[in-house]
């Protein structure tokens, strides 16, 4: 179990199914049921309960989501503890010759 299983299944939890999630996500569905599967063999329990009408947490997973919960917000809070960063921002820019829907594109994200 890693912490990118369990953002993956608060993120399911959270969006109500696995096409959702994986665009919140920015990754493909097939990478995120791979990984919500591979986390159910280990831990031996299904998670979700997949229907024809959505997908819904089973006692198991309301338990996981419970829990790593908890965990996932420690570890942010770690992270912006120890951020040492500064807060400057950055800029960037794309040049697209004659291409306007680039920049539509982009500011879209």
């Amino acid at each position: 179990m890693n912490l990118q299983q369990m953002r993956y299944v608060l993120a399911v939890a959270a969006n109500g199914s696995f096409h959702e999630a994986a665009k919140a996500l920015y990754i493909s569905q097939p990478s995120l049921s791979h990984g919500i599967k591979q986390l159910e063999q280990e831990l031996e329990a299904p998670l979700f309960e997949r229907t024809r009408q959505g997908t819904s947490l089973t006692t198991a997973g309301q338990d996981f989501v419970t829990s790593a919960q908890k965990i996932i917000q420690q570890v942010d809070h770690l992270q912006q503890h120890f951020d040492t960063s500064t807060t400057e921002q950055h800029y960037f820019s794309v040049a697209g010759q004659h291409y306007d829907f680039i920049a539509i594109a982009l500011c879209r994200c």
